[in-house]
């Protein structure tokens, strides 16, 4: 049971209230009618304390008010759900991140975050909370050790800009131990894979009908590219005619799929680079673009390299989707489309390739993420450098 509330102050349009419990320990109220994603007003409480007059328990009722006028600013609600989507939309907004980087920011804190503290107050999280909700996700196997880094990532970037609105007086995630991940190991196609991919797409290459299979032309047209080039799979469905000139490929675009919508956009890492094809590509290429003027109406610089019946570009989730099932069909048990890229880089790496050209060739943005992914060391490796180390001891003789 409580005595009366009464209204003490507003703050930025958010009526405050003091109220008592029969217990002798007073409590602060604020009614939030815009808290984000619901229609109706919410009441937020904060315990205040017992053994302090009614003029006392109001200055700290209206102390704590002032501490959450940013977050009611930014989210209409001090909820940490709401303010993490907040930071969320900033990032997309104002930070410019990747649509892709926070679709998948918005999954996690709907599916992960917020059933575990999404509905504690901002200013109440505390480490033991984020510690705990890891250890659940980690435990149960709802989430793998990078996505679960990956929600660690969100919350230390969120909680720092928390702090920066005065939403909350700490940066709670300093204290939060960051979660461990395993290393993913880089895998690709080995030789004999690679053979009978070639051999299943050669024959939809060869076919120069126009009739169902224009998508499936297209998928396997992607698919070397990507073994000649090491294109990502958006870059590759971004790719237009304009972009092929002269045995050239010039990386200027992604496509991304955005709440479903494909969206052109800069490359990861605004890695715009131009790249020498090899021949056999080129040759390839130019073969694609005649067979899409016997059936497409209309063509010229903008259509694109990969496109439907409708000229549409096609989009990365079905590229994706159509390897996978290709492969599987040919009884390989592993790998996606992105391996192909993993692939054209292990052969670059294996063939002794200028390691700053091969980062470049990839769009990587340092060298190091070239070498962390594709370096590795044989047993011949070895070999040549004990043979190497003899000369170097005899003085080069």
């Amino acid at each position: 049971m409580t005595v009366l509330e009464a209204e003490i102050g507003n703050v930025d349009g958010v009526r405050i209230f003091l109220g008592r419990y029969d217990s002798g320990r007073w409590y602060a109220r604020a009614y939030l009618p815009h808290a984000r994603g619901e229609g109706a007003s919410r009441r937020v409480r904060h315990a205040l304390g017992f053994g302090m007059t009614s003029h006392e328990a109001a200055r700290l009722a209206l102390e704590w008010a002032e501490t959450q006028r940013a977050a009611w600013g930014v989210a209409g609600s001090s909820r940490t759900a709401d303010m993490l989507a907040a930071y969320i939309d900033h990032l997309g907004g104002v930070a410019g991140r990747e649509p892709a980087t926070t679709s998948t920011y918005r999954s996690l804190l709907r599916c992960h975050i917020a059933p575990a503290i999404g509905a504690i107050e901002v200013g109440d999280v505390r480490p033991h909370m984020v510690q705990r909700m890891y250890s659940k996700m980690a435990s149960s196997g709802a989430l793998a050790p990078s996505s679960i880094k990956l929600v660690h990532e969100l919350l230390s970037g969120a909680w720092k800009w928390f702090r920066e609105l005065g939403a909350v007086d700490l940066d709670i995630m300093s204290d939060v131990a960051t979660p461990r991940s395993r290393k993913a190991v880089t895998g690709y196609f080995p030789a004999h894979e690679v053979k009978a991919i070639r051999e299943a797409i050669a024959p939809i290459l060869a076919d120069d009908s126009a009739g169902r299979n224009v998508n499936a032309r297209s998928f396997a047209m992607a698919v070397l590219i990507s073994l000649g080039t090491g294109l990502r799979e958006g870059e590759i469905c971004g790719l237009m005619r304009r972009d092929v000139r002269d045995g050239r490929l010039s990386v200027q675009r992604k496509l991304t799929e955005s709440a479903g919508r494909p969206e052109y956009g800069i490359p990861k890492d605004s890695s715009v680079r131009n790249l020498t094809l090899p021949p056999e590509l080129d040759e390839a290429l130019r073969a694609h673009f005649a067979w899409q003027d016997t059936w497409m109406r209309r063509t010229g610089p903008s259509t694109p390299v990969m496109c439907s019946r409708c000229g549409q570009p096609i989009r990365p989730s079905a590229v994706s989707r159509w390897f996978t099932q290709l492969v599987r069909s040919l009884g390989i048990s592993h790998g996606t489309f992105h391996t192909l890229r993993h692939t054209h880089a292990t052969g670059l790496v294996a063939g002794k390739g200028n390691l700053a050209e091969v980062a470049r060739r990839l769009g990587h943005a340092s060298v190091n993420t070239t070498i962390g992914n594709y370096v590795h060391a044989s047993p011949r490796d070895d070999v040549e450098l004990a043979l190497l180390s003899g000369e170097v001891a005899k003085g080069g003789e």
